[in-house]
């Protein structure tokens, strides 16, 4: 049954103390623990490990945060994660993405009137997702809109949010509040 979590996320009081004072600002942040994190941390090792790439993917990349939300939105739909999808819907608009355009991530690209960067950006990620690999077409076009950073933070976008799909979805992890509905 995909509506319950094969694991449950961990309740603040009941984290490990290795990654507790982390759980607990991330729930400040987003007014509340995302069942990503809660779940993730019932392994503290792996969680204290995956936190700062994470981090680097979603803080600290070179993409812009527009482009990086539709690529994590582009991927989310590549890897069929409701999660991640419900999550990043809001944080694209929030980095300026419009409903039409949040949509237009789960539609063929020749379904919305893509800027020509945007269009490389997301051409990359169905490339990547369909075959872990860049054709030299793709890597062409890519790199004719994107320095070197912006294409190691965008590999590695897509590489951090299909492996973090495939996890959410064979643990089940449900929406947020915020999320459902």
């Amino acid at each position: 049954m995909k509506d319950q979590p094969r694991i449950t996320p961990i309740a603040l009081d009941e984290a490990d103390e290795s990654v507790r004072p982390v759980l607990v600002g991330l729930e400040r942040h987003w007014s509340g623990l995302p069942n990503v994190f809660g779940t993730l941390a019932r392994h503290p090792q792996l969680f204290g490990k995956w936190l700062p790439f994470a981090s680097h993917v979603l803080v600290t990349t070179s993409l812009p945060p527009r482009e990086r939300e539709l690529a994590i939105l582009r991927t989310a739909q590549q890897c069929s994660c409701e999660y991640e999808l419900g999550h990043h819907r809001h944080i694209g608009v929030e980095a300026g993405l419009d409903a039409a355009e949040v949509e237009a991530t789960g539609a063929d690209l020749d379904e919305f009137d893509w800027a020509p960067r945007e269009r490389a950006l997301l051409s990359a990620v169905d490339a990547l997702c369909a075959d872990h690999d860049l054709d030299d077409a793709t890597w062409a076009e890519v790199c004719a809109h994107f320095d070197t950073m912006e294409v190691y933070d965008l590999v590695f976008c897509v590489g951090a949010y299909s492996m973090l799909s495939m996890a959410l979805n064979s643990f089940r992890v449900q929406p947020d509040d915020r999320d459902s509905g």
